[in-house]
């Protein structure tokens, strides 16, 4: 029951204890971080990082967001998405990740696993030294985007377009 839209405009943060969003649309319109407790993003549910949004993730240890319930699950930025802290991020089960916004990946590994094929990324992608953006499985298309600083964008596994010049693939 209950609205299947939630719009958060104003400070937040996810912390302790997992997260459950079942065939729900989040849009995150403010300021916030996640710093611990994985979120299951199940049933076509969404997450949306808004234009107007700032979202850190900085784990203290290793954190995930999966799909492993049906449906076509999302994770998009089109505002600030950041990833600080050594710990690994990772995304996986059917659920795509798509960035048209600023992505900022300071330290540590942020590891796309999940096997989405609609991964479309046309925004800008800013890595520290020693960061990694790991593509595991899934297809992600990079046409459009753009890439700067000294850390990596790295292959494992999936299918990788690009009609960009990405200085860190």
């Amino acid at each position: 029951g209950g609205s299947s839209t939630f719009d958060v405009t104003g400070d937040f943060s996810f912390t302790g204890g997992q997260k459950t969003i079942t065939g729900k649309t989040v849009n995150l319109a403010g300021t916030g971080s996640w710093t611990a407790g994985n979120i299951n993003n199940y049933s076509n549910g969404i997450i949306n990082v808004e234009p107007t949004g700032v979202f850190t993730i900085n784990p203290a240890s290793s954190l995930s967001m999966d799909n492993l319930s049906g449906g076509t699950s999302h994770f998009t930025n089109s505002g600030t998405l950041i990833k600080s802290g050594f710990s690994t991020f990772s995304i996986s089960g059917v659920l795509n990740f798509s960035n048209s916004g600023n992505f900022t990946l300071n330290d540590g590994l942020f590891n796309y696993s999940g096997s989405g094929t609609a991964n479309t990324h046309s925004g800008s992608f800013s890595l520290s030294t020693g960061a990694e953006f790991r593509i595991s499985n899934g297809t992600s298309n990079f046409n459009g985007a753009s890439s700067t600083g000294l850390g990596f964008i790295s292959q494992a596994g999936g299918t990788i377009t690009t009609g960009s010049t990405l200085s860190n693939l």
